[in-house]
């Protein structure tokens, strides 16, 4: 089967980012992961992903501000926005809010 895109995950779960992986890599998307929103940064100075999953909750930089980063870097340069699903346990209405 022909891969359909590529999507970044990035959550400090290892467990979240194999499943995750696994049911996208059924679907046909290669999957890249990240386990902290450091390396996923890194990750999207060297490589065009179709779509971005960061977890919302992370150590250190969270996903807001992961999202934050990449779209000040993407405004700057130019580049297309891409896609931003953040992902989250929680279901609480501030953390929908954000």
């Amino acid at each position: 089967m022909k891969v359909t895109g590529h999507i970044l995950i990035i959550d400090d779960e290892a467990s979240l980012r194999k499943t995750m992986a696994r049911i996208l890599q059924q679907a046909v998307f290669e999957v890249t992961t990240a386990d902290s929103a450091e390396k996923g940064l890194d990750y999207l100075r060297t490589t065009s992903f179709d779509m971005v999953l960061p977890d919302l909750r992370m150590p250190g930089i969270d996903g807001l501000e992961a999202t934050r980063r990449i779209r000040a870097v993407e405004q700057a340069s130019g580049a297309r926005r891409t896609p931003i699903i953040a992902l989250t346990a929680n279901a609480f209405p501030e953390h929908r809010e954000a």
